[in-house]
Protein backbone atom coordinates (compact mmCIF):
# COMPACT_ATOMS: atom_id res chain seq x y z
CA UNK A 1 0.00 0.00 0.00
CA UNK A 2 1.62 3.42 -1.50
CA UNK A 3 2.20 6.16 1.50
CA UNK A 4 -0.81 8.46 2.11
CA UNK A 5 -1.49 12.00 2.56
CA UNK A 6 -4.27 12.43 5.28
CA UNK A 7 -6.14 15.42 6.25
CA UNK A 8 -6.41 15.62 10.11
CA UNK A 9 -9.37 17.64 11.83
CA UNK A 10 -9.55 19.33 15.25
CA UNK A 11 -12.53 19.98 16.26
CA UNK A 12 -12.55 22.67 18.39
CA UNK A 13 -16.49 23.19 20.14
CA UNK A 14 -17.27 26.94 21.55
CA UNK A 15 -19.39 27.40 25.05
CA UNK A 16 -20.98 31.23 25.24
CA UNK A 17 -23.31 31.39 28.56
CA UNK A 18 -25.81 34.45 28.40
CA UNK A 19 -26.29 34.79 32.20
CA UNK A 20 -21.85 35.93 32.46
CA UNK A 21 -19.83 38.60 30.84
CA UNK A 22 -16.87 35.34 29.77
CA UNK A 23 -17.95 35.61 26.16
CA UNK A 24 -17.14 32.87 24.27
CA UNK A 25 -14.93 30.18 25.31
CA UNK A 26 -13.04 27.76 22.44
CA UNK A 27 -11.24 24.23 23.45
CA UNK A 28 -7.64 24.85 22.71
CA UNK A 29 -5.76 22.51 19.94
CA UNK A 30 -3.43 19.45 20.49
CA UNK A 31 -0.61 20.76 21.01
CA UNK A 32 1.32 21.07 17.55
CA UNK A 33 5.25 21.00 16.72
CA UNK A 34 4.76 24.10 14.77
CA UNK A 35 2.02 26.47 15.78
CA UNK A 36 0.12 27.35 12.93
CA UNK A 37 1.27 25.32 10.54
CA UNK A 38 -0.16 22.30 8.10
CA UNK A 39 2.24 19.78 9.68
CA UNK A 40 1.40 16.86 11.86
CA UNK A 41 4.23 15.30 13.99
CA UNK A 42 4.30 12.06 11.48
CA UNK A 43 4.66 14.34 8.21
CA UNK A 44 8.03 15.92 9.84
CA UNK A 45 9.21 12.75 11.13
CA UNK A 46 9.07 11.68 7.37
CA UNK A 47 10.79 14.70 5.68
CA UNK A 48 13.55 14.36 8.76
CA UNK A 49 13.39 10.55 8.04
CA UNK A 50 14.69 11.56 4.51
CA UNK A 51 16.68 13.88 4.33
CA UNK A 52 18.85 12.87 7.78
CA UNK A 53 19.06 9.59 7.39
CA UNK A 54 17.87 8.09 4.05
CA UNK A 55 20.14 11.43 2.26
CA UNK A 56 17.61 12.02 0.17
CA UNK A 57 17.79 16.12 -0.69
CA UNK A 58 14.72 18.35 -0.20
CA UNK A 59 14.20 18.99 -3.57
CA UNK A 60 14.06 14.83 -3.94
CA UNK A 61 11.21 14.66 -1.09
CA UNK A 62 8.95 17.32 -2.97
CA UNK A 63 7.98 14.99 -6.20
CA UNK A 64 8.37 12.10 -3.69
CA UNK A 65 5.65 13.69 -1.48
CA UNK A 66 3.27 15.02 -4.73
CA UNK A 67 3.43 11.10 -5.27
CA UNK A 68 0.25 11.33 -2.62
CA UNK A 69 -1.50 13.89 -3.89
CA UNK A 70 -0.15 17.07 -2.26
CA UNK A 71 1.81 19.96 -3.13
CA UNK A 72 4.88 20.95 -1.20
CA UNK A 73 8.01 22.92 -2.37
CA UNK A 74 11.60 23.44 -0.70
CA UNK A 75 11.04 26.61 0.80
CA UNK A 76 8.13 25.71 2.89
CA UNK A 77 10.22 22.42 3.74
CA UNK A 78 13.51 23.95 4.47
CA UNK A 79 11.47 26.13 7.27
CA UNK A 80 10.23 23.24 8.94
CA UNK A 81 13.42 21.54 9.00
CA UNK A 82 14.82 24.85 10.38
CA UNK A 83 12.53 24.80 13.12
CA UNK A 84 12.33 20.86 13.71
CA UNK A 85 16.12 21.85 14.20
CA UNK A 86 14.61 24.47 17.12
CA UNK A 87 12.20 22.06 18.95
CA UNK A 88 15.29 19.34 19.00
CA UNK A 89 17.53 21.79 20.78
CA UNK A 90 16.75 20.62 24.08
CA UNK A 91 17.24 16.98 23.63
CA UNK A 92 20.86 18.28 22.04
CA UNK A 93 21.30 19.90 25.20
CA UNK A 94 20.97 16.53 27.20
CA UNK A 95 22.97 15.47 25.11
CA UNK A 96 26.14 17.34 25.85
CA UNK A 97 25.60 17.35 28.94
CA UNK A 98 25.68 13.52 28.94
CA UNK A 99 28.76 13.63 26.74
CA UNK A 100 30.98 16.27 28.84
CA UNK A 101 29.57 13.87 32.03
CA UNK A 102 32.55 11.38 30.78
CA UNK A 103 35.84 11.23 30.73
CA UNK A 104 36.42 9.44 26.99
CA UNK A 105 35.94 11.87 23.68
CA UNK A 106 36.84 11.68 20.09
CA UNK A 107 36.66 14.08 18.05
CA UNK A 108 37.67 15.55 15.20
CA UNK A 109 36.17 17.59 12.18
CA UNK A 110 35.75 17.01 8.14
CA UNK A 111 35.24 19.95 5.73
CA UNK A 112 31.98 20.67 4.00
CA UNK A 113 30.86 23.09 1.14
CA UNK A 114 27.84 25.03 2.00
CA UNK A 115 26.17 26.96 -0.97
CA UNK A 116 24.55 30.23 -0.61
CA UNK A 117 25.85 30.71 2.67
CA UNK A 118 25.74 34.72 3.62
CA UNK A 119 29.06 36.76 3.15
CA UNK A 120 30.61 33.39 2.29
CA UNK A 121 32.02 32.50 -1.59
CA UNK A 122 30.32 29.46 -2.46
CA UNK A 123 33.90 28.00 -2.62
CA UNK A 124 34.56 28.68 1.23
CA UNK A 125 35.37 25.56 2.89
CA UNK A 126 33.23 25.27 5.77
CA UNK A 127 33.64 21.92 8.78
CA UNK A 128 31.47 19.90 10.35
CA UNK A 129 32.99 18.53 14.03
CA UNK A 130 32.03 15.45 15.03
CA UNK A 131 32.21 14.33 18.65
CA UNK A 132 31.54 10.95 20.15
CA UNK A 133 31.62 10.21 24.06
CA UNK A 134 29.51 9.01 26.73
CA UNK A 135 29.86 5.55 28.23
CA UNK A 136 30.11 2.70 26.07
CA UNK A 137 26.73 1.45 26.77
CA UNK A 138 24.93 4.76 25.96
CA UNK A 139 27.44 6.56 23.49
CA UNK A 140 26.55 9.75 22.17
CA UNK A 141 27.55 10.70 18.39
CA UNK A 142 27.47 14.80 18.24
CA UNK A 143 27.59 17.19 14.91
CA UNK A 144 28.53 20.76 14.92
CA UNK A 145 28.89 23.10 12.56
CA UNK A 146 31.14 25.73 11.72
CA UNK A 147 32.57 28.11 9.13
CA UNK A 148 35.99 28.27 10.94
CA UNK A 149 38.50 25.51 12.15
CA UNK A 150 39.96 27.64 14.61
CA UNK A 151 41.06 26.70 17.89
CA UNK A 152 38.23 28.21 19.82
CA UNK A 153 35.44 26.57 18.30
CA UNK A 154 36.99 23.36 19.73
CA UNK A 155 37.52 25.49 23.00
CA UNK A 156 33.71 26.33 22.80
CA UNK A 157 33.04 22.78 22.65
CA UNK A 158 34.97 21.38 25.23
CA UNK A 159 34.05 24.07 27.94
CA UNK A 160 34.11 22.71 31.25
CA UNK A 161 35.48 18.90 29.84
CA UNK A 162 37.46 17.41 32.26
CA UNK A 163 38.87 13.79 30.98
CA UNK A 164 40.64 12.25 28.01
CA UNK A 165 40.67 13.54 24.05
CA UNK A 166 40.86 11.57 21.39
CA UNK A 167 42.35 13.18 18.15
CA UNK A 168 44.46 13.05 15.18
CA UNK A 169 47.82 15.44 15.66
CA UNK A 170 46.04 18.73 14.46
CA UNK A 171 47.26 21.52 15.78
CA UNK A 172 44.36 23.22 17.78
CA UNK A 173 43.67 19.38 19.73
CA UNK A 174 46.94 20.02 20.74
CA UNK A 175 46.88 23.66 21.85
CA UNK A 176 43.66 22.90 23.56
CA UNK A 177 45.15 19.70 25.75
CA UNK A 178 47.48 21.70 27.46
CA UNK A 179 45.31 22.99 29.36
CA UNK A 180 45.91 20.25 32.52
CA UNK A 181 42.21 19.83 32.60
CA UNK A 182 42.48 17.95 29.56
CA UNK A 183 44.77 15.27 28.26
CA UNK A 184 45.36 14.52 24.96
CA UNK A 185 45.67 10.54 23.56
CA UNK A 186 46.79 10.57 20.03
CA UNK A 187 45.51 8.06 17.36
CA UNK A 188 47.02 5.25 16.10
CA UNK A 189 46.07 5.26 12.50
CA UNK A 190 46.88 8.90 11.89
CA UNK A 191 50.55 7.91 13.80
CA UNK A 192 50.86 4.21 11.75
CA UNK A 193 49.82 6.42 8.64
CA UNK A 194 53.05 8.82 9.25
CA UNK A 195 55.52 6.11 9.48
CA UNK A 196 53.94 3.92 6.25
CA UNK A 197 54.46 7.64 4.51
CA UNK A 198 58.05 7.49 5.10
CA UNK A 199 58.12 3.17 3.80
CA UNK A 200 56.48 4.63 1.07
CA UNK A 201 58.56 7.25 0.12
CA UNK A 202 61.86 4.79 0.97
CA UNK A 203 60.05 2.33 -1.92
CA UNK A 204 59.87 4.57 -4.65
CA UNK A 205 63.56 5.48 -4.22
CA UNK A 206 64.06 1.82 -4.50
CA UNK A 207 65.78 1.48 -1.30
CA UNK A 208 64.72 -2.02 0.27
CA UNK A 209 66.35 -2.28 3.38
CA UNK A 210 64.57 -1.65 6.72
CA UNK A 211 64.23 1.58 8.07
CA UNK A 212 63.75 3.05 11.17
CA UNK A 213 59.87 3.64 10.08
CA UNK A 214 60.03 0.15 10.12
CA UNK A 215 60.70 -0.52 13.96
CA UNK A 216 57.49 1.64 14.31
CA UNK A 217 54.99 -0.35 12.23
CA UNK A 218 56.08 -3.40 13.45
CA UNK A 219 55.66 -2.51 17.12
CA UNK A 220 52.01 -0.83 16.07
CA UNK A 221 50.88 -4.07 13.72
CA UNK A 222 51.21 -5.94 17.48
CA UNK A 223 49.36 -3.57 19.04
CA UNK A 224 46.84 -3.87 16.44
CA UNK A 225 47.02 -7.56 16.79
CA UNK A 226 45.83 -7.33 20.58
CA UNK A 227 43.36 -5.26 20.15
CA UNK A 228 41.87 -7.46 17.65
CA UNK A 229 42.43 -10.20 20.19
CA UNK A 230 40.26 -7.47 23.03
CA UNK A 231 37.94 -7.10 20.37
CA UNK A 232 34.44 -9.09 21.88
CA UNK A 233 35.73 -9.31 25.52
CA UNK A 234 34.67 -7.16 28.25
CA UNK A 235 35.96 -3.74 29.67
CA UNK A 236 37.62 -5.37 32.48
CA UNK A 237 39.36 -8.57 30.32
CA UNK A 238 40.75 -5.83 27.89
CA UNK A 239 42.15 -4.00 30.27
CA UNK A 240 43.71 -6.92 31.92
CA UNK A 241 45.28 -8.16 28.29
CA UNK A 242 46.59 -4.43 27.53
CA UNK A 243 48.45 -4.38 30.81
CA UNK A 244 49.75 -7.72 29.94
CA UNK A 245 50.85 -7.16 26.25
CA UNK A 246 50.10 -3.63 24.86
CA UNK A 247 52.01 -1.99 27.85
CA UNK A 248 55.40 -3.58 27.13
CA UNK A 249 55.00 -2.65 23.87
CA UNK A 250 54.63 0.59 24.41
CA UNK A 251 57.19 1.11 26.57
CA UNK A 252 59.45 0.12 24.39
CA UNK A 253 58.69 1.90 21.74
CA UNK A 254 58.95 4.97 23.98
CA UNK A 255 62.38 4.12 24.83
CA UNK A 256 63.38 3.68 20.97
CA UNK A 257 61.35 6.72 20.16
CA UNK A 258 63.42 8.87 22.43
CA UNK A 259 66.71 7.31 21.85
CA UNK A 260 66.31 8.04 18.24
CA UNK A 261 64.53 11.18 17.81
CA UNK A 262 67.55 13.42 18.20
CA UNK A 263 68.99 11.59 15.38
CA UNK A 264 66.55 12.37 13.05
CA UNK A 265 66.10 15.85 11.51
CA UNK A 266 62.66 17.32 12.45
CA UNK A 267 61.56 18.49 8.98
CA UNK A 268 62.01 14.90 7.97
CA UNK A 269 59.16 12.81 6.84
CA UNK A 270 60.34 10.57 9.77
CA UNK A 271 61.21 13.38 11.89
CA UNK A 272 57.46 14.33 11.46
CA UNK A 273 56.12 10.84 12.45
CA UNK A 274 58.05 10.93 15.53
CA UNK A 275 56.88 13.80 16.45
Amino acid sequence: IPAQMQVLQHVRFKYACRSCEEGVTIAPLPPQPIPKSIASPGLLAYVVTGKYVDGLPLYRMVPVLGRSGVEFNRTLLSRWMIKCGDLVQPLINLFIDHLLSYDVIAMDETGVQVLKEPGRKPQSKSYMWGQKGGPPDQPVILFHYDPSRREDVAKGLLEDYTGYLVSDGYQVYLNVTSDSTIVGVGCWAHARRKFNDVIKAREKSKKRKPGLADHAMKAIRALYRIEKLAKDMSDHERQLLREEKAKPILKDLRVWITKVISTVPPTSLLGKALL
